[in-house]
């Protein structure tokens, strides 16, 4: 049985980039798992003629949200020490109420965040809306 994937617009690939790319390295999950852990890893996918580390594109960005691929962003670019966005994932006892705080303090900031349920917790990812461009 196929899967169906739905294409990405180019404004919605423009808008991804906008927002949550802050340099242009990334890292790419591995097709396989690892044969003993079954777990997958990430890695920097670099030219195979140069071997320097790849930058990413539109194009890339595009096949990660169509599902294609599954890429990892950096949040901090490094020549300014500011980020977009940060992410946190808390996988422990109470970590709802601990992140409920962290949004609310960060909302007097300025700061507009979002909450998603897990499995095992909850990842709790925050955007600065007015304090970084």
């Amino acid at each position: 049985m196929r899967k169906l994937r739905l294409k990405a617009p180019a404004i919605v690939v423009a808008d991804h980039f906008r927002l949550f790319v802050n340099r242009r390295a990334y890292t790419l999950q591995s097709n396989r798992p690892h044969p003993e852990s079954g777990r997958h890893y990430y890695y920097r996918p670099k030219d195979k003629k140069t071997g320097q580390g790849l930058s990413l594109t539109p194009d890339t960005i595009r096949r990660h949200l169509e599902g294609e691929i599954t890429i990892g962003l950096y949040a901090i670019n490094p020549a300014t020490q500011c980020s977009k966005w940060v992410a946190i994932d808390a996988d422990y006892k109470d970590a709802l109420a601990d992140l409920l705080k962290l949004s609310f303090y960060l909302r007097q900031d300025g700061v507009e965040s979002a909450l998603e349920n897990s499995h095992r917790g909850g990842p709790f990812v925050g955007q600065k809306s007015r304090l970084t461009p």
